[in-house]
């Protein structure tokens, strides 16, 4: 129920059509549209608590790195910048 409605309303990057070989990686962008991603993926969240997994919300005024990819939901970015890792 929960993943039919991301993979409905949420746009895949063409990057992961061969597997990410890039290495970017995806943030929410802080957007209406995006808030409610994060509503709906709250049981995800949830679970991953319950097992004790690791979750880092990261917030930048500037992309960490070179864009990739980008639409009105998230932004990818690769090739990080040394100064987004302080």
């Amino acid at each position: 129920m929960y993943i039919r409605w991301f993979e409905e309303n949420l746009p895949n990057p063409p990057y992961y059509e061969d597997n990410n070989v890039i290495k970017a990686v995806t943030w929410f962008k802080d957007t209406p549209q995006s808030r409610e991603m994060l509503i709906r993926l709250k049981p995800f969240f949830q679970l991953a608590e319950k097992y004790g997994a690791k979750l880092i919300r990261s917030v930048s005024a500037e992309p960490p790195g070179v864009i990739v990819y980008e639409d009105d939901y998230q932004i990818a970015v690769t090739r990080f910048f040394p100064s987004a890792l302080i």
